[in-house]
């Protein structure tokens, strides 16, 4: 049994078994089930975590993606003009993000840290500065500075 020794490692999961949820056709409960199973962790803490945050966002993908779809629109420099667009592993870093900052209380600074650095670790060359510069936007029209 493997176990997950921090926040960092249960969110570095969480990239990896939200892109599993947003490519397969299998419902989401399964996806995390086969997740936990093929991983087999120790039930911690963390893993507690990494679940509770994989359904939370699962069950607000909608209004995660309207601050998004709001603050793309707000942007002129973003070559995005849909959230569609974005690829899946921004998207799902950029949930994180932004479900942790709003819904789990999370001081913005640390969020969007962990988001910069889950985006150079699964992202392409210059993910990290879309992620930092849409964070940034998101505190700064939303609130939850700290």
């Amino acid at each position: 049994m493997s176990k997950l020794k921090t926040r960092h490692q249960a969110r570095e999961k969480l990239v990896q078994v939200l892109y599993a949820a947003v490519t397969t056709a299998e419902p989401s409960a399964n996806v995390m089930k086969n997740f936990l199973e093929d991983n087999d962790f120790v039930q911690d803490n963390n893993v507690d975590y990494l679940q509770d945050l994989f359904f939370h966002i699962n069950t607000n993908k909608e209004t995660l993606d309207k601050y998004l779809t709001d603050l793309i629109n707000k942007m002129p420099s973003i070559k995005y003009k849909d959230v569609a667009e974005i690829s899946i592993v921004e998207h799902v870093i950029l949930y994180i993000a932004i479900d942790e900052i709003i819904y789990q209380n999370l001081p913005s600074g640390i969020a969007i840290n962990e988001a910069i650095e889950l985006a150079k670790k699964f992202g392409n060359t210059n993910s990290y500065k879309f992620i930092n510069a849409v964070l940034d936007n998101f505190v700064k029209e939303y609130g939850k500075q700290n």
